[in-house]
């Protein structure tokens, strides 16, 4: 699932019948930490810590405060890992 359509994605709580949509924050915890815990490497990866491989990305902008038109247009302008770049859109 892309990362915009986890921001769109609404799931009902079967045993309350109450709605809840993932905030930004929580949608990018999701991919990061939460699928490092999920994959058992959250001791390496899943989040910027000292010991930790420094894989990341750098986007044209701020995903957590841009509209959701400009969060679906994002593009990734560079990616490290193991903190050496290995892509440059430039």
């Amino acid at each position: 699932m892309k990362l915009s359509c986890a921001l769109l994605t609404t799931a009902t709580i079967p045993s309350s019948g109450q709605s809840w949509t993932a905030s930004r924050a929580q949608a990018l915890r999701f991919y990061t930490r939460n699928n490092a815990y999920l994959l058992f490497l959250d001791d390496q990866v899943g989040s910027l810590e000292a010991g930790k491989l420094a894989d990341f990305i750098i986007v044209d902008r701020d995903l957590l405060n841009c509209s959701l038109d400009d969060f679906r247009a994002a593009r990734i302008v560079k990616t490290y890992l193991g903190g050496r770049e290995v892509y440059s859109a430039n």
